[in-house]
């Protein structure tokens, strides 16, 4: 099912900014599944329309992809796959102020791949981490591997991954 509250992403922006929004972050959802970047007009729309920083995810797949969206303005780049296929990435990102990475066990191995490529820069990055686990050990077990696998002691954020339904959260309480 899809819902769609507007088919003007500018303007729904300019709406979020005249609601007091000091910040947005977009995401270029049909990027991030087709792992290009699919929205460019869209994402430029926005820019022109707000005057307020703009962070974006989705599509950034490589380093000339992540060259790109910085050098129109947006604010903070959130990396997942890219930082993970090209360790590169994450220095250049580090080097420009970028320093958002999330990662998740579901993301195949990038775990390990990521782990490596940030422990240089673990002080001055966010990290973020998901489980798929619902229950208080198996979300333990998964929270001390990831922590493992990424080579540090802590995340700055934890989520539990893809809970949309009610009856997902109460699996979780």
């Amino acid at each position: 099912k899809e819902t769609v509250f507007s088919d003007n992403p500018a303007a729904m922006a300019e709406k979020w900014v005249g609601l007091g929004a000091t910040r947005l972050h977009v995401v270029d959802l049909d990027g991030a599944k087709d792992g290009v970047l699919t929205n460019q007009a869209a994402i430029q729309g926005i820019l022109a329309a707000v005057n307020v920083p703009v962070g974006m995810g989705g599509g950034l797949r490589n380093l000339e992809v992540v060259r790109t969206v910085h050098a129109w303005g947006i604010d903070r780049l959130h990396l997942g796959t890219a930082a993970v296929r090209d360790p590169e990435v994450v220095r250049m990102a580090i080097g420009r102020g970028i320093n958002y990475f999330d990662v998740a066990p579901s993301y195949g191995n990038a775990q390990e791949r990521l782990g490596p490529a940030i422990e240089p820069y673990r002080k001055r990055s966010f990290l973020a981490c998901k489980t798929t686990k619902r229950d208080k050990e198996g979300s333990a077990a998964e929270l001390d591997n990831s922590l493992k696998l990424l080579r540090t002691d802590h995340f700055d954020l934890y989520q539990l991954h893809a809970v949309c339904k009610r009856h997902e959260l109460d699996e979780c309480t």
